[in-house]
């Protein structure tokens, strides 16, 4: 204290006015600290409750539209279970009678194979053609085929099948003929006995699905 005053009035008075021209200009940093300092306080608070609460709405949001997604293919389930058991009331409905399937009936082909050629139903139907009518030429007219074409496929059936399909006869008291070889016969009745075996599970499997 004694450096700071002087014995001269003047001079005191002087030193005083600076001291406390230089507390007034700290105190107003001070206040000016102070209220910078509430102010940061304040953006600091504001900001991590904005944060906060943007993270609380983006949350909620993100919730909300994984919810909304749930939902919707929730409904969409539900849509396509409507659509699902719709189909299945309507085919339901079908089988249950609702519809007259008394004029219908199952129609398929069947053939045999061998060394890729094919014996199909027309060719058993001219060899029985053949036995009834006796001549390849009768057979193949009451089949609307040339005579070329039945013979073709009697010579195709031979070499096919490493056997005689047919025996000529020529002259005599009946004017000759054909006929099947016991082979071609056996064949023939193989072949229908084993048609007429798929008929009938055909005409059963058939009816399960309709009618039943």
């Amino acid at each position: 204290m004694e450096l700071l005053f002087s014995h001269h009035p003047a001079e005191n008075d002087y030193r005083a006015l600076m001291l406390s021209e230089k507390s007034l200009t700290v105190n107003s940093f001070a206040c000016l600290g102070f209220v910078y300092q509430r102010t940061l306080n304040s953006f600091v608070q504001v900001t991590v409750q904005h944060r906060a609460a943007r993270k609380t709405v983006n949350r909620a949001l993100m919730l909300a539209e994984k919810s909304l997604t749930v939902n919707s293919f929730a409904c969409l389930g539900f849509a396509d279970q409507q659509t699902l058991n719709s189909n299945a009331v309507g085919v339901g409905g079908m089988a249950g009678n609702d519809y007259d399937y008394s004029s219908f009936k199952p129609c398929y082909k069947i053939w045999l194979e061998k060394d890729g050629g094919v014996l199909g139903s027309g060719f058993f139907q001219l060899l029985e053609q053949i036995e009834k009518k006796g001549t390849i030429a009768a057979a193949a007219e009451s089949m609307a085929m040339s005579y070329r074409a039945a013979w073709g496929k009697i010579k195709a059936a031979e070499k096919q099948c490493g056997i005689s399909i047919v025996t000529t006869k020529v002259g005599g008291d009946t004017g000759g003929g054909t006929t099947l070889t016991p082979e071609a016969l056996a064949m023939l009745r193989r072949f229908y006995r084993f048609r007429q075996d798929i008929d009938n599970e055909i005409a059963k499997i058939f009816k399960s699905h309709f009618f039943d």
